[in-house]
């Protein structure tokens, strides 16, 4: 059974980390025609600044994604940690949407 389950774990965070680094690498390299869709502004500043660090974190949980894939026993931990970033980045975008920060 251990078999089938490293092989879920491997295609299922190989496919997570794929999108990861489409979405951050786009981010970085399709940013005129990406940020009217997000409805962002991210011109000069630290709009800019929040565009790219949210683009690098995007990159990093790929790259976690990816060293589960590649051995889910190892970077068992990882998971974790990836579950907890994303509970906490859906925690803080909501809290700023009920504040009315957000649309």
């Amino acid at each position: 059974m251990k078999g089938a389950t490293d092989s879920y774990a491997r295609t299922f965070f190989g496919v997570a980390a794929l999108a990861n680094f489409s979405v951050a690498f786009g981010l970085l390299l399709l940013r005129p025609q990406v940020t009217p869709l997000l409805r962002l502004d991210p011109i000069a500043g630290s709009n800019l600044a929040f565009f790219h660090l949210a683009a690098t974190l995007i990159a990093i949980f790929g790259y976690a994604y990816l060293r589960v894939a590649l051995d889910p026993r190892r970077f068992r931990p990882f998971i974790g940690l990836g579950a907890i970033g994303k509970v906490l980045t859906v925690a803080t975008a909501t809290w700023h949407w009920l504040a009315g920060d957000l649309s």
